[in-house]
């Protein structure tokens, strides 16, 4: 036999061999792969009760009835002022310090007050320097009631009270000799002056605004703006679930459909 014909027999045997070992060899590399698998994997025990989750859902059913917008919080973004919520048609970004700021903005134009500080000399308040007289009428019926009175007497209308004035009316022998003056204001607003009490009258007189809120000078709005501003930052830097539920809470019920 030659030499060559002895070297092919052998490396026949040999892949004969190997073809024959396959399928042991399969299932040792398959048994370490499951193994390494098996390393991998986490078994955590969870407890379940089919019963409490139908409570759960009944309690849900009944709560998505009553409440049809209702957000539902999830989680924060790894960083605190991004909250992942839904509502039944969409899925949003919360910022949490934002809404506080929004929160307190309104709560400041519905509510706060600006002290008033006396001044050196009062403003004697007259036609020409508010050029025209209705504002003084308007001014004159913003007293207590339609009483008659006897001496000077400081008017208390919250709309003026809330915005920083203080005003005295002095009687004359008829209205248009009553006597008007301011002799103390907010000094808290550069610049505040005749033309922003101007500005609240001709929210009275040409939007019929009762309440304070509706009235606001522009220098009183961007100041309360800047005061929630600062306010809000003065708040935790890391918030709770709690804390996130609560002002989502009076986002929705003070805001109601101005939330956007």
């Amino acid at each position: 036999m030659k030499p060559t014909s002895v070297w092919h027999l052998a490396q026949k045997h040999k892949l004969k061999t190997s073809l024959s070992n396959q399928p042991k060899l399969d299932e040792l590399f398959q048994a370490q792969i499951e193994k390494k698998k098996n390393q991998n994997i986490k078994i955590v025990q969870v407890s379940f009760s089919m019963e409490n989750l139908k409570k759960n859902f009944d309690t849900q059913k009944k709560f998505d009835l009553e409440e049809k917008d209702e957000f539902c919080l999830i989680h924060n973004l790894k960083f605190p002022d991004a909250w992942l919520i839904t509502s039944k048609t969409e899925i949003m970004l919360l910022n949490p310090y934002r809404v506080e700021e929004a929160l307190l903005f309104k709560r400041l134009l519905e509510n706060h007050k600006l002290p008033a500080e006396p001044l050196e000399k009062p403003i004697i308040l007259t036609e020409s320097l508010f050029n025209g007289s209705h504002y003084l009428e308007i001014l004159q019926k913003m007293t207590a009631g339609d009483q008659r009175y006897s001496g000077p007497i400081y008017l208390s209308d919250p709309r003026l009270t809330a915005n920083g004035f203080k005003i005295k009316l002095t009687p004359g022998v008829s209205i248009a000799e009553n006597y008007l003056e301011i002799e103390g204001m907010a000094n808290c607003l550069p610049f505040y002056g005749v033309m922003d009490l101007k500005e609240i009258l001709n929210a009275i007189l040409n939007k019929n605004a009762k309440e304070v809120y509706e009235c606001r000078p522009r220098k009183v709005i961007s100041y309360l703006e800047g005061e929630a501003v600062r306010l809000s930052r003065q708040l935790p830097m890391y918030l709770s679930k709690e804390d996130i539920r609560d002002i989502i809470y009076r986002m929705k019920h003070q805001f109601r459909n101005e939330i956007k």
